[in-house]
């Protein structure tokens, strides 16, 4: 009836698991919800239930230092993860990249400016068969900036947001 379930799992106006068609929202699942990460790089929120997905876009407004964790196992940000980083280090550096691991080498990088301070950028991210691509915009498959075929792919079931290294962000994720 309205679009999917969502189960409360604390006390945060954001603590809760949705599994939408479309969105991921409060109780009714027909509206997308609103992340935000403090500056302090722990993925504080509660972890989005991708099971079954390929893919999924979301708008965010940061400095620099956007991350996206891509994780088998919801909440375990050590194992079997792949981190996203959108325009790391710093606003003048301008290095997004792929990660096979929570900090990890970087498995390809892209540099120019995507995201900004006063300013919501919306991007797309895919791991199908461990093929992870991230591209500008709403469009899935269009405007890739970042690729790369993990050799020993995983599954994603769960995502997470953080920013950190000075910065703040605001997110809003639609599956």
């Amino acid at each position: 009836e309205n679009g999917g379930t969502c189960t409360v799992t604390g006390t945060s106006p954001f603590d809760f698991i949705c599994d939408c068609v479309h969105w991921i929202s409060g109780e009714t699942c027909n509206q997308p919800v609103p992340i935000i990460t403090p500056n302090d790089y722990y993925f504080t929120h509660t972890p989005i239930d991708v099971t079954g997905k390929d893919f999924f876009t979301f708008d965010v407004q940061a400095c620099h230092d956007g991350h996206v964790q891509l994780s088998k196992t919801a909440g375990n940000l050590d194992v079997d993860t792949y981190e996203i980083l959108l325009q790391g280090w710093d606003s003048t550096t301008k290095t997004s990249a792929i990660r096979d691991e929570r900090q990890g080498s970087l498995k390809v990088s892209h540099n120019e400016q995507i995201v900004f301070c006063d300013a919501t950028t919306s991007f797309w991210i895919s791991w199908a068969d461990g093929y992870i691509e991230v591209g500008k915009g709403h469009v899935y498959g269009t405007d890739t900036f970042l690729q790369w075929d993990d050799p020993s792919p995983h599954s994603v079931n769960a995502v997470q947001f953080t920013t950190g290294f000075g910065v703040t962000g605001t997110w809003t994720v639609m599956l």
